[in-house]
């Protein structure tokens, strides 16, 4: 029972720690596998875990402060080794960071090397709202020899590398930068876009606020990063430009 209160009292301090939802109700939930199915280990406010059934291996490692969360989780077999590292703190202005990725090294035969990495990061303000958020993914899939290094190239394999940033305005708007490269497929280029979600909508059956984005032009991006043009200006530039093709296609 005493151990039961505690995991509960545990919990609820994470439950009010982590600012972000989603990332919140992971920790919380790896937390419960190692629960149901491993051993736990508390020490002041740091938490250690551990599963092993037959070839496989988790550990979780938690240690927080009232400024700083981390959290780590390894899963390991034969197959592959995943680790999640999960880390928040204190920035200037009353503003919460949290980072996490997910790096998953499958380990194949023949010498084939595969490995996916996911990077996020998240901005909360003061008031826990969502201001920034940025997805980083690689997937890296190559050979390795003795004395040199070669990447393979197929439909199932992927060297590929994939960059999101979305800055969320406080009218309601919001805008997005996208950066991607295919290093394997000679034919891709360097893909660039910006755009911009107006205004979003709630769904009331999925209980999300939906972002629909449209493309921005490069320069108004730009302007607007830099502080020379506030999003009214932006919007107004927008709407402006909306009228112009229209007249124009109505000529």
């Amino acid at each position: 029972m005493l151990k039961n209160k505690k995991i509960s009292q545990y919990k609820e301090q994470i439950n009010k720690l982590i600012v972000d939802g989603e990332i919140k109700n992971e920790i919380l939930n790896i937390i419960d596998l190692f629960v149901n199915n491993g051993k736990i280990k508390f020490d002041d406010n740091n938490l250690y875990g551990k599963i092993i059934h037959q070839n496989e291996t988790r550990s979780i490692v938690i240690r927080y402060n009232n400024s700083n969360f981390i959290f780590n989780y390894i899963d390991s077999n034969e197959i592959f080794k995943k680790n999640i590292n999960i880390t928040q703190e204190y920035i200037k202005g009353g503003n919460h960071k949290i980072n996490r990725q997910e790096k998953i090294d499958y380990r194949c035969v023949n010498n084939r090397n595969r490995v996916s990495i996911e990077e996020i990061e998240k901005i909360y303000n003061i008031k826990n709202h969502l201001v920034y958020d940025s997805t980083l993914k690689k997937e890296q899939d190559y050979n390795t020899h003795e004395d040199h290094m070669d990447y393979n190239n197929g439909d199932c394999c992927e060297n590929s590398f994939y960059l999101e940033k979305k800055w969320y305005i406080p009218n309601g708007s919001a805008i997005k930068y996208t950066l991607s490269k295919d290093f394997v497929n000679e034919q891709s280029n360097l893909y660039e876009n910006h755009s911009i979600c107006k205004k979003p909508y709630y769904d009331d059956e999925q209980f999300i606020w939906v972002y629909e984005f449209v493309n921005l032009d490069e320069n108004l991006f730009k302007s607007f990063m830099i502080g020379e043009i506030n999003i009214d200006e932006v919007l107004k530039q927008i709407e402006n430009n909306k009228i112009f093709q229209k007249n124009l296609n109505n000529k």
